[in-house]
């Protein structure tokens, strides 16, 4: 997406910029590696973590919902159109 954004608003990157801007070194392929195979493994295999994810957010939800009272209220009905038209 940002190849096609800096192609359509930018167009072509002139050779002297070109020259400044090199490829990724093996550090940074180093840092990218790890997090492109956390996100294939996340999106491939989630349910290897999820469970732990559940059993922590419904710890959390237990915790917050202690002392609170839910009240439900029906939402008031509207008065007809001749009520409304008498006043």
């Amino acid at each position: 997406m940002l190849w096609m954004y800096q192609s359509v608003f930018y167009g072509e990157v002139s050779e002297g910029v070109r020259h400044h801007l090199p490829d990724l070194d093996a550090r940074e392929w180093a840092v990218v590696v790890p997090l492109i195979a956390m996100m294939v493994w996340m999106g491939v295999y989630s349910q290897s973590f999820l469970p732990q994810v559940s059993r922590n957010t419904a710890v959390v939800l237990k915790q917050t919902s202690v002392n609170v009272s839910y009240r439900v209220q029906a939402p008031a009905k509207p008065e007809s159109v001749e009520v409304a038209r008498a006043r």
